[in-house]
C-alpha cells in the first residue's frame, strides 16, 4: 500500500535483503517499474549518478556555488577571494551570471554541473542567463543537476510555528548589508529572488565642513 502511494511520486521502498537477493530484472517485474524508469532504478542500484560517470570516464565535474563545503572531484566557483578559500587549481571566483569569455577559457568543460540550494536566489531573468551559462560550460552529453529547498516543507514549518524553534540559530543571525550609495541612488536592491523596494525617500544633508 505504501509503495503504491509513493510510486505515484516516482518513490518506492525496498528492502536491503530484496536488493541483495534480486537482479535490476527481477526487481523490476515484481515492483512493477516502468520501462523509462529503468535507467533511473539501474542508476541507483550501481551507485548512483556519480558512479555511473566514473565509469564513463566523465571526471571533470563543476560545483557552483559552494559555499565552504568542498566535495572530492569537484572543481568550485563562488564569489569568495582565492586567497581565502585555499583551494588553489580547484576554486575559482567566477560570478555565474556573469560568465566571461575568460572565465569560460579558464574553467574549460565539464560533464557534470551541479547547484545545490543556489539557483534559487537568483531572480527569473539572472537564471536563464545562468542556464545558458551553464550550457557553455557543459560537455555534449552532460548533466546538471540542481537541487533547490522544498518549499511544502518549510510552509507547513510557518503555519505549524516550528520554524522559528528549528531556524532560530539563523534567524537571529540575519542582517541586510547594503551600501549607502545603494540606499540613496537605486529604487530597490536586488537580494537575490527577492528585492528591497524604497518606498521614501532619504533626506539629504549637506556637509558645510
Amino acid at each position: 500500500m505504501i509503495n503504491k502511494i509513493l510510486n505515484r511520486f516516482g518513490y518506492l521502498i525496498i528492502s536491503r535483503k530484496a536488493l541483495r537477493k534480486r537482479t535490476p530484472a527481477e526487481i523490476v517485474a515484481l515492483y512493477q517499474i516502468e520501462t523509462e524508469n529503468i535507467p533511473v532504478l539501474e542508476s541507483s542500484l550501481n551507485g548512483g549518478l556519480s558512479e555511473k560517470l566514473k565509469r564513463e570516464g566523465k571526471t571533470r565535474w563543476l560545483e557552483i556555488g559552494c559555499g565552504g563545503t568542498f566535495d572530492e572531484n569537484f572543481t568550485y566557483i563562488d564569489l569568495f577571494p582565492e586567497t581565502l578559500v585555499g583551494k588553489k587549481g580547484k576554486y575559482f571566483r567566477v560570478d555565474i551570471t556573469n560568465l566571461t569569455e575568460l572565465d569560460e577559457k579558464k574553467l574549460g568543460k565539464f560533464d557534470l554541473i551541479r547547484m545545490q540550494h543556489v539557483f534559487e536566489h537568483f531572480t527569473p531573468e539572472d537564471g536563464r542567463v545562468v542556464l545558458n551559462n551553464c550550457a557553455r560550460l557543459l560537455n555534449p552529453e552532460g548533466y546538471i543537476l540542481i537541487s533547490t529547498p522544498d518549499l511544502r516543507k518549510y510552509i507547513s514549518m510557518y503555519w505549524k510555528g516550528s520554524i522559528r524553534k528549528d531556524f532560530d540559530w539563523a534567524l537571529s543571525r540575519i542582517c541586510l548589508l547594503y551600501t549607502s550609495d545603494a540606499a540613496d541612488d537605486l529604487i530597490c536592491v536586488d537580494l537575490g529572488g527577492s528585492r528591497l523596494i524604497k518606498t521614501k525617500k532619504k533626506h539629504t544633508t549637506t556637509n558645510r565642513q
